[in-house]
């Protein structure tokens, strides 16, 4: 026996021993049974874990759909007024308005800007968006409409267009907010023009509506006479009555038994319901002094004992809002003054008289309508989000009682508590996440560390070294702002893919592919402007785009593309050019509907130099484009005798650009304002201004010379023509293939002949001035088209214009297409192979709901082109007219290059994948390597 085995003797027998003196400690009898049970830490956590769930997912609910969860308040009987207005954008609607049916009753009442209306339920509170199919849009201003006081009925002003103009209906629309029902009243004027309605305002009881109105002529827009009248629910006509003089309205107000309170700012008529109807004479009004109130058109209405009519004022010498009540009963008119519990320097509009006599009223200073009675002071009644109550109309028969809360509209801005509460639970959840983490037992964590290979972490470390080098060339290239969005996107990419997320304990292979997923994930969202052009529909032949949009953008805009010079582009065959601020166009190619932004060197930077409608100009046929240009000197560009100035002509198919400086009469440079290419592109005609001395004032110039010229495309010729008759900036210009150009200017028509020896020859051609900025010469040289309110000045009036240029007598007619309302822009784009009238229609903002669109006119109407996205006011358009020719091409919507910031952000991105793919070679070297030593 060797020394081991009697080692292991020796320790069996000790071992036993120790086993014989061991007397176990008891353990209890149910301790199996309750070992197998369910902790009560468990049941705990899990009944936790549910009460916060649902309290979240009800707080959200209650946050974002109140009406859900949340009873309105009980109204009165007769209904109230809301404690609170959300007025919407018509962008803002997830659902286009449908008409009136079954709103109800109405506490408030509000025209939104696309001719929609905006009604608050007098039961509930509850916002309603609907449209009126025949309401007038006059204009710039926002349409007509009145809610009667007890809110069951709407009156608005209606037009409806006929065929052709002479078909044109006006008048008052009653609307039931019940049913649905409507009650037209038709109104024109002694001539057969319609009248169209200016102002409503309803009698105390609800049962007659007074109205003013315009008689429309559709030449040169509205008369200034105003015509007053009485319209009933059972459609009864009471007047019409026209106000002596060309003054503002100052008062209308309907009385129950169909009489009429109406008046400018010096004298009043109260007429009685059987007042012959026509002209009043001024000696039958009553004089009364309203230099104290504003001057300002705003609601007059009569109270409830038809004695008083409230009246808009200003600030008293205390400087408090004040409106006017006027006394009827009173011989002298007298005018007493009505403080009012608001600030600021707007008028103060009175809305409507309580059944207790109290007076309601706004301001455009503060979005609140307030209550005033002769017992106290003016208290809030209603607060309005989103606008001010100068525009509304409210229900005042309702404004005795409190107002009531309703559910948020679905536009209303939410809660920030939303969010806070939405954190919270994300911030709960992350603790726990934490927690079960750090409960995990140290071989876990030590198998959950081991993926992370050196190579990862050299890796992370040289990228972000690499960032953070590279700021200070990002900084210099870009903005600050680019800046800190691409050093949060590149944390955002990097650090989400190294830091180990709660699924860490997965196999190492399998995290690192959560990792190449994160990654190519938002590779594949930055790539996402790219997928458009994959399989994207061509058109062989040139061929105007189905749709169109116009982006405002500058050079170095933070999240704009890089945009290069028009002739380093060269785009080729452009189907239409947007142009506006900061010399930057978009091209919108001709076969891929590509969307190219380019700079035009030298066109007119100043907002107040294209007040004229300062275009860039395309040709017939896609290949050139034209603008002026302004090389400023020692000041702003275009005024003074070191500057120069003209056109610039690019070639857009070889992207060469030819400049022609213009100088007139007195050699000092030529500002032009408008451009205009001959039917078959050969030739470019042009008008301006000599540019003369800055006055001393520092405001004005002096000494002005129109000048005028049409130069040839292949020899650019600077000679020029003074023209001493031409009238303003607003000129409609064309050009003749054999080098002639018409000139619309005013009222008349101005040709300059080809041959420079011969005088230019003017005739009047229409009676009254128009805005004119835009004209065309058909192919066949024998009609003019002209167009108007292209630039950023409207004039009442709109629509197409022709003119026979083989009948020396002829003027300038209205063509029969009927759809442009007042102040319209309808500017010309050419004309079409086939003869048709190519023009550019819209409407301006703020005066009716249109989506502008590039069209045909011909003889059989008009047929839509192009839908034009984003333009405004100020956008210049400028379309290809031969290239339609062929049907538009729908390319799938416009197609925008990639912007300077997303292109890094890709660039940072592949760098992150190359990266993660070069880590994961040496983690699966290192996988195999320590299979092998288990």
């Amino acid at each position: 026996m060797n020394a081991h085995e009697t080692l292991e003797q020796e320790l069996r027998r000790g071992l036993h021993e120790v086993a014989d003196d061991f007397v176990p400690t008891p353990l209890p009898g149910d301790l199996w049974s309750r070992g197998r049970a369910p902790r009560p830490t468990s049941r705990m956590s899990l009944a936790v874990a549910a009460a916060v769930a649902l309290l979240v997912l009800l707080g959200s609910v209650a946050l974002v759909r109140p009406d859900v969860l949340v009873r309105p308040a009980d109204a009165p009987r007769g209904g109230a007024l809301p404690q609170e207005v959300w007025v919407p954008q018509v962008r803002e609607l997830d659902d286009p308005p449908r008409p009136v049916d079954d709103v109800g009753p109405a506490s408030v009442a509000l025209p939104l800007d696309d001719g929609a209306v905006l009604l608050v339920s007098a039961k509930d509170a509850r916002h309603h968006v609907r449209t009126l199919p025949d309401l007038d849009v006059p204009g710039m201003a926002l349409p007509q409409v009145a809610l009667s006081p007890d809110g069951r009925h709407l009156a608005h002003a209606s037009f409806v267009p006929g065929a052709v103009r002479d078909e044109d209906m006006a008048g008052v629309a009653i609307v039931d907010l019940s049913t649905g029902d409507q009650t037209t009243t038709v109104l024109e004027a002694p001539d057969g023009a319609p009248l169209r309605v200016t102002r409503l305002q309803w009698s105390p009881d609800g049962s007659r509506v007074g109205w003013a109105a315009l008689a429309y002529d559709p030449e040169g827009g509205n008369d200034e006479r105003v015509w007053a009248g009485v319209a009933s629910l059972d459609d009864e006509l009471g007047g019409p009555w026209r106000l002596p003089s060309r003054s503002s309205l100052g008062v209308l107000a309907a009385r129950p038994d169909g009489g009429l309170v109406v008046g400018d700012w010096r004298r009043l008529w109260q007429l009685d319901a059987d007042t012959r109807p026509g002209p009043l004479r001024e000696d039958e009004g009553q004089p009364y002094d309203a230099a104290e109130t504003s001057g300002e058109e705003s609601p007059t209405p009569l109270s409830t004992d038809l004695t008083t009519v409230a009246l808009s004022g200003v600030q008293d010498d205390d400087g408090r809002a004040q409106t006017f009540d006027l006394d009827l009963d009173d011989p002298d008119l007298g005018l007493t003054g009505r403080p009012w519990d608001v600030s600021g320097d707007f008028a103060t509009t009175p809305l409507g008289w309580t059944p207790d006599g109290a007076l309601l009223a706004t301001t455009l200073d503060e979005p609140v309508i307030q209550r005033s009675t002769d017992r106290g002071a003016p208290s809030d009644l209603i607060r309005i989000h989103g606008a001010t109550g100068a525009d509304f109309s409210v229900a005042s028969a309702l404004g005795d009682a409190d107002p009531i809360a309703g559910p948020r509209p679905d536009w209303a801005p939410r809660s920030n508590w939303l969010w806070f509460v939405l954190g919270s639970a994300v911030v709960v959840v992350a603790l726990w996440l934490f927690e079960r983490r750090r409960r995990r037992t140290a071989a876990d964590a030590a198998a959950a560390t081991r993926p992370r290979s050196k190579a990862s972490g050299w890796a992370l470390a040289a990228l972000i070294s690499l960032g953070i080098a590279s700021l200070p060339f990002i900084g210099a290239i870009r903005s600050w702002s680019t800046t800190t969005f691409v050093v949060g996107g590149v944390v955002v990419a990097l650090l989400l893919t190294w830091i180990r997320l709660p699924g860490s304990t997965l196999a190492g292979s399998r995290r690192a592919g959560l990792r190449l997923l994160v990654v190519a994930g938002a590779l594949a969202w930055a790539t996402q402007p790219l997928w458009s052009s994959l399989g994207a529909p061509t058109s062989d032949e040139p061929a105007l785009p189905a749709h169109a949009e116009w982006r405002w953008m500058r050079a170095g805009m933070d999240d704009g593309p890089a945009i290069a010079p028009v002739t380093d582009a060269a785009p080729g065959v452009t189907s239409m050019v947007f142009s506006g601020d900061e010399g930057v166009a978009i091209l919108v190619d001709a076969h891929d509907g590509r969307h190219r932004p380019v700079l035009l060197p030298g066109f007119p930077q100043y907002y107040f130099e294209r007040y004229a409608g300062i275009r860039a100009q395309l040709s017939p046929d896609g290949t050139q484009l034209a603008w002026p240009y302004i090389d400023a000197g020692d000041g702003m560009g275009g005024y003074y005798d070191s500057d120069t100035a003209g056109i610039a002509v690019a070639d857009l198919v070889e992207g060469t650009m030819r400049r022609l400086p213009l100088v007139g009469r007195n050699d000092r440079p030529v500002r032009v304002l408008h451009l205009a290419w001959s039917p078959d592109g050969s030739r470019l005609a042009w008008f301006g201004d000599e540019a003369a001395e800055w006055g001393p004032e520092g405001m004005a110039f002096r000494g002005k010379v129109r000048v005028a010229g049409s130069t040839p495309l292949d020899e650019l010729d600077g000679a020029f023509r003074v023209l001493d008759s031409a009238e303003g900036w607003y000129v409609g210009l064309a050009a003749a293939d054999d080098g002639a150009a018409y000139i619309v200017s005013g009222r008349s028509l101005l040709t300059l002949p080809a041959d420079p020896e011969t005088t230019v020859s003017s005739r009047r051609v229409t009676g009254i001035a128009l805005n004119w900025t835009s004209a065309s010469l058909s192919p066949d040289g024998t009609s003019l088209a002209v167009g108007m309110n292209g630039g950023v000045e409207y004039t009442y009036g709109s629509g197409l214009r022709r003119l026979d240029l083989t009948d020396p007598t002829s003027q300038l007619e209205l063509d029969p297409w009927n759809a442009p309302r007042d102040l319209d822009r309808v500017e010309v784009q050419g004309h079409t192979p086939r003869g048709d009238v190519m023009i550019m229609h819209a409407r301006p903002m703020g005066s009716g709901r249109m989506t502008p669109a590039v069209l045909a006119v011909g003889a059989r109407g008009a047929a839509e082109l192009t839908e034009l996205r984003g333009v405004d006011d100020a956008t210049g358009v400028s379309a290809a007219s031969a290239l339609a020719a062929s049907p538009p091409f729908d390319f799938a919507g416009p197609r925008w290059p990639l912007t300077t910031v997303r292109q890094v952000l890709i660039g940072v991105l592949v760098t992150g994948l190359v990266v993660q793919l070069v880590a994961f070679a040496p983690w699966r070297w290192w996988r195999r390597r320590n299979t092998r030593i288990t």
